[in-house]
């Protein structure tokens, strides 16, 4: 006994060291900079309401808890309330009344406007990295892409379902030509223009578009894809495939969520035309 009381305040002394220890190693860690591997934890929870922005989030925070996807919340307000999100993202297609019910529960909710100008993607690009705290690194590798030229000396077609394409006043158009190209369809108009197999062979492009489902060989060609409809037949065309099949002719056989979203997924369009343009042959 007489040992445990001479030995208590020692003890004492140990504990407030100890305690004292701890508290300083608190304090220092307040002051310094957090891990870049705790980024993720700092974005907000977001709610998006449109397909597009799903893949542009996806792109930014892959895999984090901090994002509900339309196919998560399925438009259901019970959903996306229990999510309790920070922010609520939509664009000009998303359900009017969704939106409205969400703010009457006190949701932060932004409509994106929908962008026909290349200054407006830009514009919608430093939008989204301001809601989301990003860095501007996406606006100024276009800059940086677009001064490449790619595109140089080149003639262009977007041929999409029912023999349709983007022709002037477009904001496909602008961007090809910011690439350094033309887009040939063009000169059938302005707005979305149709684009047969003989404007095709007289028009005679170097490069044609085409999304990745419409490709015979492709996903559309299997007999267990349900989608296949005759909007797609211009692409099984015999004529379509002798033109696109001489060696002149590059074919850029791009994925529909890429062209379906053509303003969010400008930076990967731009990349992959850069990329598919640095080699030669057929994709």
């Amino acid at each position: 006994m007489t040992t445990m009381i001479a030995n208590l305040p020692r003890e004492r002394k140990l504990v407030l060291r100890v305690t004292r220890l701890f508290f300083i190693l608190a304090w220092a860690l307040t002051l310094s900079p957090l891990p870049l591997a705790q980024a993720a934890d700092e974005w907000p929870r977001v709610t998006s309401l449109n397909l597009c922005l799903d893949q542009y989030l996806a792109a930014q925070a892959p895999k984090t808890p901090s994002v509900q996807t339309v196919a998560a919340h399925q438009g259901r307000v019970e959903r996306i309330l229990r999510f309790a999100p920070e922010l609520v993202v939509a664009t000009e297609f998303s359900s009017p009344l969704l939106i409205h019910y969400l703010k009457n529960h006190g949701l932060e909710v932004h409509t994106l406007a929908e962008p026909s100008s290349l200054d407006a993607v830009i514009a919608l690009q430093r939008q989204l990295q301001h809601l989301l705290s990003l860095s501007d690194a996406t606006v100024s590798e276009l800059d940086r892409l677009f001064d490449q030229q790619p595109l140089a000396g080149k003639r262009l077609l977007w041929f999409q379902e029912n023999s349709l394409s983007f022709g002037a006043d477009t904001l496909f158009t602008e961007v090809i030509h910011q690439l350094g190209g033309e887009n040939v369809a063009a000169q059938q108009g302005s707005g979305l223009v149709r684009f047969n197999l003989e404007d095709l062979w007289s028009l005679r492009p170097d490069i044609v578009i085409t999304e990745a489902s419409t490709m015979k060989g492709s996903a559309a060609d299997s007999h267990e894809n349900e989608h296949f409809a005759l909007a797609q037949t211009g692409a099984y065309h015999s004529a379509f495939h002798q033109y696109i099949e001489q060696p002149q002719v590059h074919v850029l056989n791009l994925p529909r969520t890429m062209m379906g979203c053509f303003s969010y997924q400008l930076p990967e369009f731009v990349r992959s035309v850069t990329a598919a343009l640095g080699g030669a042959g057929h994709d």
